[in-house]
């Protein structure tokens, strides 16, 4: 019996010291542990930050792309926001700001890993990388039914692009570049349809779509990769097969 006794005892002393290790390694224990504040970068736009950690919490502001604010505090569990589990982190807004925002929508600067113009730099590096494979490829615009109409994207690794209208062979070609902190594909000689268009992220993808007086122009991605020989010469353009649609 007193063996026994002896090998619970043994076992919880190590039960609470693998405990012990394990809560300092969470994200938790960088909040507040020197005397600098920690820092996070806000990695979605439109970020709500809320009175409570919950979904359904009133809103007090939205958080920009980009924008650095200071952690304050993380809940005490994860919640679940549609297939995503994750804490929720009080943060603090240049302007005093606070409130709460989910766990994906920042990126912590842990103390002692770079400067915050380097962690700047490196996350907008990292953005633009994801946001230019994401988008590589070619576009196709389409109607509230999801029927093709008249307007084509085609988007290079090399931050270059085709406009073009269904049944036209005049082709608009140029650079792309991004604006983080509005969402936004600028087109430097513009588009058949302006020379700007929206990002919106829905999980792991995005959706391109272009805000107009009278209509919203949005676009289906049709193909990951383009061919070598569509990228050269002018013909006629048609509209794709929807059958062929990815």
């Amino acid at each position: 019996m007193k063996n026994q006794g002896l090998h619970r005892a043994t076992i919880l002393i190590l039960a609470v010291a693998i405990c012990s290790i394990i809560s300092c390694g969470n994200d938790d224990s960088i909040i507040g542990s020197s005397s600098q504040p920690t820092k996070a970068i806000i990695t979605s736009g439109n970020s709500a930050i809320r009175i409570d950690p919950l979904l359904f919490s009133g809103r007090v502001a939205l958080l920009n792309k980009g924008e650095v604010v200071e952690l304050l505090e993380r809940s005490k569990t994860k919640s679940w926001v549609g297939d995503t589990n994750d804490f929720w982190y009080k943060v603090r807004r240049a302007n005093g700001i606070s409130g709460w925002t989910y766990g994906t929508n920042i990126r912590v600067l842990r103390p002692g890993t770079a400067s915050m113009e380097q962690f700047i730099a490196d996350f907008i590096k990292d953005d633009s990388k994801e946001m230019i494979k994401a988008i590589t490829g070619k576009w196709w615009s389409v109607n509230s039914f999801g029927d093709f109409t008249s307007h084509c994207l085609e988007f290079y690794e090399d931050n270059k692009y085709k406009s073009y209208r269904k049944g036209s062979s005049v082709f608009i070609e140029g650079e792309y570049t991004f604006d983080l902190n509005k969402n936004q594909i600028i087109f430097i000689k513009g588009t058949t349809f302006g020379k700007t268009l929206d990002m919106i992220k829905r999980g792991q993808t995005y959706m391109l779509q272009k805000e107009m007086e009278d209509q919203v122009i949005r676009f289906k991605k049709i193909a990951s990769e383009i061919k070598e020989e569509e990228k050269e010469g002018e013909k006629t353009i048609k509209a794709p097969d929807e059958n062929k649609a990815e």
